[in-house]
């Protein structure tokens, strides 16, 4: 998806480009004014050069709120695992902690993706599997302390503390 963005944002400045060299050769060209055609198409090169900068910006600036939003998501869960505790209580679903602490919680990542939840007497998790939906391992207890790269990455909350999660995006 950040390629094909990516692409459109690249798509629409070449088309910008053509459409300004176009008219002002039309508008200069039949007037005499050379200075005016050669100065329009310097500036509709800069704006495709701006445009093509500023693309893979753009096309990361969505996914990555993506992240943000799963991180305290998950943040969100960890809270209410912890006054499920004091309540004495570990529920089996995202859903049954739900209804134990009244807590608003989501079952699903900002990718629509739901979240891998499992909870045993003395230990849970929850894992994003990112905007894939694949897991980056089988066994949900052999992830290692690390900051992820990419947007497919897992983020992974043991126990209420952060174990993978997204480059720079430092849980509050």
């Amino acid at each position: 998806m950040t390629c094909h963005i990516q692409s459109v944002v690249l798509a629409i400045g070449w088309f910008v480009v053509i459409v300004a060299a176009t008219l002002t050769f039309v508008f200069a060209h039949g007037r005499g004014q050379r200075f005016g055609c050669i100065a329009s198409a310097i500036a509709a090169i800069v704006v495709f050069v701006w445009m093509s900068q500023t693309a893979p910006a753009i096309s990361t600036a969505i996914p990555r709120a993506w992240q943000r939003e799963t991180v305290h998501r998950m943040q969100r869960i960890a809270a209410a695992m912890n006054a499920a505790e004091v309540a004495r209580r570990r529920p089996a679903s995202i859903r049954e902690l739900a209804s134990i602490t009244h807590a608003q919680l989501q079952e699903r990542d900002a990718w629509g993706n739901p979240f891998y939840f499992r909870a045993e007497p003395s230990r849970y998790v929850v894992i994003s599997y990112g905007q894939c939906g694949n897991p980056d391992r089988p066994d949900p207890w052999t992830y290692s302390r690390a900051e992820t790269m990419l947007f497919t990455d897992d983020t992974v909350l043991i126990n209420g503390s952060f174990v993978r999660t997204p480059l720079g995006i430092l849980p509050e």
